[in-house]
């Protein structure tokens, strides 16, 4: 991420936060929920969000308490 870009995002990211936990409220209201994920970047996330305790630290961990979730990772975001 160039300069420029970190600007943006540090700007606007109390707003894409807040829509973030607002759509994994809604995801949770969903009768079937899907997680997809790839690349290496993804790797602590998935071993958080599938094995790690729900916290807001990692927000997809709420994905747990879903009764029909399924998560999907390529090699890379399940080799940890």
């Amino acid at each position: 991420m160039d300069k420029s870009q970190l600007k943006t995002f540090n700007e606007h990211s109390p707003q894409l936060f807040s829509i973030a936990y607002r759509m994994l409220g809604s995801a949770m209201d969903a009768k079937k929920l899907l997680l997809l994920a790839n690349g290496e970047g993804k790797a602590d996330a998935i071993v958080a969000t599938c094995e790690g305790p729900i916290t807001v630290k990692w927000p997809a961990t709420i994905v747990q308490m879903h009764h029909h979730a399924t998560v999907i990772g390529d090699k890379a975001a399940a080799s940890n």
